[in-house]
């Protein structure tokens, strides 16, 4: 059966200025080790402070993302600007959101173009290798087909969680996608460690209010007692 847990939280208050993927400093990664064993994915939010059992460090352009052993209760978040991120989450490696190639210009690049501010010369084949990747929401800021498209082609074959949100954009792409409702949940296994949960939670609605809402996610690591 899995063992009992609690959410991680974190937050920050980010500048309002745009364009730009970025807050006001560089990409982090953040190492948590707990005696928990369940990360909530829609109270997460980029933290600039220290606190026990939040460590965090400066990732380089030159290396923007730092990969580490996992164990059972360890999560390592790393930030690759704008909405996206690197999660180990009990050794299951997570891609999520992901805007690594081009800008990010919802289509409409006369009127609104954002541009990486610290990780300006990160290529994919800079990413270590991932075991999922996870996509919350299917507008462009989270749903990344300019990124999306020549990931596709290096791993057609990459695991996908992701909003029925999305489902028009990533199934001409991806192989083998999980479309998950709010509420609904998925088993997967992780590379080093016990198999975790995912479970959608419900996100915002972007548009109507009888508009399926966006996707949240909680991640539980399961372990057998």
């Amino acid at each position: 059966m899995a063992v009992p847990c609690t959410s991680l939280r974190f937050s920050c208050k980010l500048p309002a200025k745009s364009p730009s993927l970025s807050p006001a400093q560089p990409a982090q990664s953040v190492s948590i080790r707990r005696g928990s064993s369940c990360f909530d994915s829609g109270a997460l939010k980029l933290s600039t402070r220290r606190s026990d059992g939040l460590v965090p460090s400066v990732v380089s352009e030159g290396s923007a993302v730092e990969t580490s052993s996992a164990t059972s209760g360890f999560y390592k978040l790393t930030y690759l600007e704008g909405n996206s991120w690197l999660w180990d989450v009990g050794g299951l490696r997570l891609l999520v959101d992901p805007i690594l190639v081009g800008n990010l210009d919802f289509g409409i690049p006369w009127l609104y173009d954002a541009a990486k501010k610290f990780l300006k010369t990160f290529q994919l084949s800079d990413l270590p290798d991932v075991d999922y990747l996870l996509i919350t929401q299917s507008l462009d800021d989270h749903c990344h087909l300019k990124t999306l498209r020549p990931l596709s082609e290096m791993k057609p074959d990459l695991r996908v969680v992701a909003t029925p949100n999305a489902k028009s954009l990533l199934d001409p792409l991806f192989r083998n996608v999980t479309f998950l409702e709010p509420g609904q949940s998925c088993e997967v296994e992780a590379r080093t460690g016990p198999n975790v949960r995912i479970q959608a939670t419900p996100g915002p609605v972007l548009g109507p209010p009888w508009q399926r809402p966006e996707n949240g996610y909680k991640f539980q690591s399961l372990i057998l007692l």
